[in-house]
């Protein structure tokens, strides 16, 4: 047996150590260091890195390196002469480093980099007129983009000196996306997930969250965590209440970036803050309108009833509107009427419906009169909703009544009453 060549570190109670010469690899778990077997075609394992006790990565003096995934499978080659070493961030991101014999047949460095498959990447050399030799490797932690090769060169009067190289790779690119807790809503929370992609680190930074409408910032750089996402995403959080008025309103989350991924800029959501928007204006009344009949007596006499009549302004602009009404001619089978002015509304009480965002304020003062005729006539204002009340639905109860002169006969009377809301008040 040769000698232990390397050793990874990352590792308690179970490591894997190298042997050169002769293809090697022993396991420890916990107790004592037991042979594994290896593949054939590698004369000597030179490096070694665990991710799990199931994910380790090996590199050999030929130029291959082999994946344990619970057993050694085949090698696979780089393009190296040898390699000296190999280290691994994440399942999907592992470098090794060696040599390349050139044309000249000096040692170049080599350092290849492992995304599911092996690429070369390119790395210096001190000189061209002797070898250059890159021995070890090793990434900063959760990183991709900072990794530091070490190793030697001949100088010009043949004597090995150090050498260091940095690699430090175009950022990763990050994706942010936004949501939010509710639209319309005037209090609301919006999440910013940060996605580095599988396998890869967990974002750090900041999110700050954009009201790209006013030219506002929300939350400003608000830390982001992982929590209960998966390891390569993170998230950060806003809650905020908005302004009832000047919507709907873009915004956007604006993710800073880290040592691994560069900053990206979210969707953008267009946030409703009025609940009552995004709708139309609507008027509903009931299909018919009993009205109870008197006694005769041969006088004049009055009936009073009220009738509910439900409103509903979503259209969110706050511009108030109006409910107008006229009727046909009380009258009988036979063709007795009686007086065009025999029905006023003589009150109003509002409450709110479900949803309602704020209740109507009315300027209508009482008695008024419903028109009539044969042929209904112009409308009249019965009920109205001043600028920025009566948004949402609400239910109007109208008070009337009804005057039955002396000399109306007993029959039974009907006339179509037709109720219309127009915006504005």
């Amino acid at each position: 047996m040769g000698n232990y060549y390397t050793i990874t570190t990352s590792c308690t109670s179970i490591c894997r150590v190298y042997d050169t010469f002769y293809p090697l690899a022993e396991n420890y778990a916990g107790a004592s260091f037991s042979s594994a077997t290896v593949p054939a075609g590698s004369q000597s394992y030179t490096g070694v890195d665990c991710l799990t006790s199931s994910d380790c990565w090996a590199s050999d003096n030929l130029g291959n390196t082999d994946n344990y995934t619970g057993s050694w499978g085949s090698l696979v080659a780089t393009g190296a002469t040898s390699l000296n070493d190999v280290t691994c961030t994440s399942s999907t991101n592992c470098w090794a480093v060696g040599v390349l014999v050139n044309s000249s047949s000096y040692d170049n460095t080599f350092i290849t980099e492992y995304t599911g498959s092996w690429a070369t990447v390119a790395s210096p050399n001190a000189t061209s007129t002797s070898d250059n030799n890159l021995n070890g490797v090793a990434c900063v932690p959760g990183t991709v983009s900072d990794c530091w090769a070490v190793g030697d060169y001949v100088d010009s009067v043949g004597y090995d000196q150090t050498l260091i190289e940095q690699y430090s790779a175009p950022l990763a690119t990050s994706t942010t996306t936004l949501s939010t807790s509710a639209n319309p809503a005037e209090v609301v929370t919006f999440t910013a997930v940060v996605s580095g992609g599988s396998g890869n680190p967990t974002p750090t930074g900041t999110v700050t969250f954009n009201n790209t409408t006013s030219s506002t910032v929300l939350c400003n750089a608000v830390t982001v965590a992982q929590g209960s996402l998966p390891s390569y995403e993170a998230e950060a959080t806003c809650s905020v209440t908005l302004p009832t008025t000047g919507g709907p309103f873009s915004i956007d989350a604006v993710y800073s970036g880290d040592t691994n991924y560069a900053t990206s800029t979210s969707n953008t959501i267009s946030q409703a803050t009025n609940t009552c928007a995004g709708g139309a204006l609507t008027l509903s009344a009931p299909a018919s309108i009993p009205i109870p009949g008197p006694t005769l007596t041969g006088l004049d006499q009055s009936v009073a009833s009220s009738v509910d009549l439900d409103p509903s302004d979503m259209t969110g602009t706050g511009s108030g509107w109006n409910v107008q009404a006229t009727s046909t001619t009380f009258a009988d089978a036979g063709g007795a009427t009686l007086p065009t002015t025999a029905t006023s509304f003589t009150g109003a009480s509002v409450a709110a419906g479900s949803g309602n965002c704020n209740l109507p304020t009315s300027s209508v003062t009482y008695n008024v009169v419903l028109p009539a005729a044969s042929t209904a006539p112009a409308p009249v204002v019965i009920y109205d909703a001043a600028n920025s009340t009566g948004e949402g639905p609400s239910v109007v109860t109208m008070d009337f009544e009804a005057t039955i002169p002396a000399d109306a006969y007993a029959q039974t009377y009907s006339s179509t009453w037709t109720f219309t809301i127009v915006a504005g008040p």
